[in-house]
């Protein structure tokens, strides 16, 4: 049976936008114009669609969680839906008995590779519980880059998706280019290659 993992994630709380208002605000050219919460709007459009998009995480601090319909059988590993990945702060399931339990975190490590996805290895050897039929396993996870560390390649990107949701011109031709830039830069991203 292949474990499930569902990459809905629900984030409980986050810092650190990948650019600062005023950022955005001069990258469109809307400085001294009364137009705040448009250019936030904007920012988070473009950043959820390039976080969506390629699984890596534009901001400094993400709490978020997501699930898993069962132990991972093969070799032990649970790929992480989202990077770059600080810490794994618990994993929750419900027993055979029908009670919450939190799995200790000796049973796991956080795997994070120069390239590559984020993963949770589970330690060799150990016996994992039994959980509940039907039940889901719950990990929560602190994501993100830390303060001030969001590198540039990623504001980068961002830059220029915004530039694409923010044109009114209607210039289809120009937002292929900027979206398709925009997600060249995202995947040098994920690859390592940070500009």
């Amino acid at each position: 049976m292949e474990t499930r993992l569902f990459v809905d994630l629900r984030e409980t709380a986050w810092t650190g936008e990948v650019l600062s208002l005023a950022e955005a605000h001069a990258h469109l050219r809307t400085e001294g114009l009364d137009r705040d919460s448009e250019v936030a709007a904007v920012l988070a459009a473009a950043r959820h669609a390039l976080e969506r998009e390629h699984g890596v995480l534009l901001r400094e601090s993400v709490t978020c969680t997501f699930t898993i319909d069962a132990w991972p059988e093969q070799d032990l590993q649970c790929y992480l839906p989202v990077s770059p990945v600080q810490s794994i702060t618990s994993v929750a399931y419900t027993d055979e008995a029908g009670t919450s339990q939190t799995l200790a975190s000796t049973f796991y490590s956080l795997r994070n590779p120069t390239h590559g996805r984020s993963s949770m290895q589970f330690i060799g050897g150990m016996v994992l519980p039994v959980i509940k039929l039907r039940s889901e396993i719950v990990i929560t996870v602190n994501a993100g880059w830390g303060v001030g560390n969001v590198p540039k390649v990623g504001k980068q990107a961002t830059k220029l998706m915004m530039t694409t949701l923010f044109d009114e011109s209607d210039a289809v031709p120009h937002h292929e280019l900027f979206t398709r830039r925009a997600s060249d830069l995202m995947q040098n991203l994920v690859s390592g290659i940070l500009l």
